[in-house]
């Protein structure tokens, strides 16, 4: 996901209205306390294949408090438990270290490299790196109580 920086209530409020009645995409917000600790959904959701884009935003506050783990882990185990999905998988800036660590320790692996996808600010042209999960994969790990 791109967007621009600063992120603007006002245009968060613009995005969130004009996906309300999409389809093949289900957002979430992720509560802690009584407190929104992250927010994040499943994009692009394909029915037949199985498979969704995932996307996560943990509240700059919680940043280092492991909140970004554990809200994917429970995307990853709502996506493939509930939605029924056999494939979720996010694309990232190649310097985009802290969502890429997050989705490792979910199990995620890099399945490509998109050379020279996206301009920065700065003009420069970077690589994205696409990463997937399996449902059978998810399964054999530990850290969902399935072993």
């Amino acid at each position: 996901m791109h967007f621009d920086v600063p992120i603007l209530l006002e245009n968060t409020i613009k995005w969130y209205e004009s996906n309300l009645s999409k389809d093949n995409r289900f957002d979430i917000t992720v509560l802690k306390d009584n407190k929104i600790v992250a927010f994040g959904g499943y994009t692009s959701i394909d029915r037949v294949v199985g498979k969704a884009e995932t996307y996560l935003f943990a509240n700059p506050i919680q940043h280092h408090h492991g909140i970004g783990t554990e809200a994917k882990m429970l995307m990853c185990q709502y996506g493939f438990e509930v939605l029924g999905l056999n494939k979720l998988y996010f694309v990232a800036n190649e310097d985009n270290f802290p969502i890429i660590r997050v989705n490792e320790k979910c199990g995620f692996v890099m399945e490509g490299r998109l050379r020279h996808e996206y301009l920065t600010t700065k003009g420069e042209l970077k690589d994205m790196l696409y990463y997937g999960l399996l449902k059978e994969d998810w399964k054999k790990k530990s850290f969902n109580g399935n072993e």
